[in-house]
């Protein structure tokens, strides 16, 4: 479906375009589509591409390579790296060593890289994920929607008096807009642990300057929902913490940073009620 906008849009762009706004319906705005490739479902209908689409539309998307990923990428570790700076080779292999080594293990046998300057490289992960939506797509469930909702309102009519003394708190050294993210933080904490689906790791600019690995965890949307710089040490085999929930102490704990989809006016942000 062309974009109806512009007449100038290339097939890749097109492509990626549409993953989006296929990420972007949620896990029940795509639970219909996914029913058609269930052979269990009566609904089962799959399209199947035909030679000329594969060759004129889905090869140009992304590279074939990539493609025989698919299958473990709701699963497996992803290190996706998207800064390819021509002047930071050495900067790239000194992060690599130190994420990589006898001590740390922040990827392990299962884990994809990904290390593709045309397809990934790029400074915005919502971009970058265009290339491979099935991390969000393989991961989400339209039940984990009802967990999500429940989680939500059982914050519901809680004493909002801790919330308007942490404000005060800070009300004379930031300004609203940072005490806002502070508060959404705090209180929505087990709401935003509810609607994560996956986790990514980035090496992006900030990585190679030496300010950590970027750890994103997603909800079914592929939005950010909270993010942090860690150290080697914190994703050492994160792959166990991740299969056996730990994660989630994990984010409460140590990940500070609240995606913008969730603060306030954003698509899963406040006002909730």
């Amino acid at each position: 479906m062309p974009h109806p906008h512009s007449a100038w849009e290339t097939v890749q762009g097109r492509c990626r375009r549409l993953a989006r706004q296929f990420m972007q319906l949620g896990a029940i705005g795509r639970e219909p589509y996914i029913r058609r490739t269930n052979p269990k479902s009566p609904l089962y209908s799959p399209a199947r591409p035909t030679e000329e689409q594969i060759e004129h539309i889905l090869r140009p998307y992304r590279p074939d390579g990539l493609r025989r990923f698919c299958p473990a990428g709701g699963i497996n570790p992803i290190w996706m790296r998207t800064c390819y700076d021509p002047d930071g080779p050495d900067a790239h292999d000194s992060i690599w060593r130190e994420f990589m080594c006898e001590k740390y293990q922040a990827a392990g046998p299962g884990s994809l890289i990904f290390n593709d300057q045309n397809t990934f490289g790029t400074d915005n992960l919502g971009l970058a994920l265009e290339a491979f939506p099935e991390r969000v797509i393989n991961t989400s469930r339209p039940e984990y929607a009802h967990v999500r909702e429940a989680a939500l309102q059982h914050l519901r009519g809680g004493d909002t008096g801790p919330w308007t003394r942490l404000e005060s708190n800070f009300e004379d050294i930031l300004d609203q807009d940072e005490i806002d993210a502070i508060v959404i933080r705090e209180r929505f904490v087990s709401y935003h642990i509810a609607c994560i689906v996956t986790y990514i790791m980035v090496e992006d600019i900030t990585t190679l300057m030496g300010d950590g690995l970027l750890l994103a965890f997603l909800d079914d949307m592929g939005n950010v929902v909270r993010q942090d710089r860690v150290g080697p040490e914190q994703v050492d085999n994160f792959e166990t913490k991740w299969r056996t929930g730990r994660w989630k102490y994990f984010v409460e704990r140590h990940i500070q940073e609240v995606g913008p989809a969730y603060l306030n006016g954003g698509v899963r942000g406040p006002p909730y009620w």
